[in-house]
């Protein structure tokens, strides 16, 4: 698990002009290294990073988030988690913050060249389809029941992550095997 909060990744980005949730990052981030994607530091969203030492320091910041991502997937501990703001947020920008997550992570995911929801298993596409419905969440009221729901929730996409990212590496092992035969 990275050292990195998310106030820290929100500054990060800011600092180097990438005007991008720290959420929607971290998600897209997690679903192009998910599909075996080597991602460069702004994601090939922003025209041009900011310079200068305090850009140095937010670059530094993201590459360690990129290095402990792809870490935290292949952990034995199962360390993999999206990255959100903590529970000081209301319970309103944490949901929108996760369905900014799931959004970027599956734009990530889908930047891998030739990616094809059809060759998932069946529970790799329902987590697909499930990471596009929690996308679209809206306004949520703010109770203990919502609060419970959110963080069961929360580990659902974890784990969805995880087996998204390993099936996605299974499929780009066997693919580089049919090519290496050819």
């Amino acid at each position: 698990m990275t050292d990195i909060d998310y106030d820290s990744l929100e500054q990060a980005l800011s600092g180097l002009g990438i005007h991008q949730p720290g959420a929607e990052y971290h998600g897209t981030l997690a679903g192009m290294i998910a599909a075996g994607i080597e991602p460069p530091v702004d994601l090939g969203i922003a025209a041009e990073l900011s310079q200068g030492a305090g850009a140095d320091a937010a670059r530094s910041v993201l590459e360690q988030l990129r290095g402990d991502t792809a870490h935290d997937f292949v952990d034995a501990d199962m360390g993999f988690a999206p990255m959100l703001p903590d529970d000081s947020a209301s319970l309103a920008d944490r949901v929108q913050s996760l369905a900014l997550w799931c959004q970027g992570f599956l734009f990530g995911a889908a930047s891998l060249p030739g990616f094809s929801i059809e060759a998932l298993s069946d529970d790799a596409k329902e987590v697909v389809k499930d990471f596009s419905e929690i996308a679209q969440a809206g306004n949520i009221e703010e109770s203990e029941s919502e609060e419970t729901a959110y963080a069961e929730l929360i580990e659902y996409v974890r784990v969805g992550a995880q087996m998204l990212f390993f099936e996605l590496h299974e499929q780009s092992d066997s693919e580089r095997e049919q090519e290496s035969i050819h």
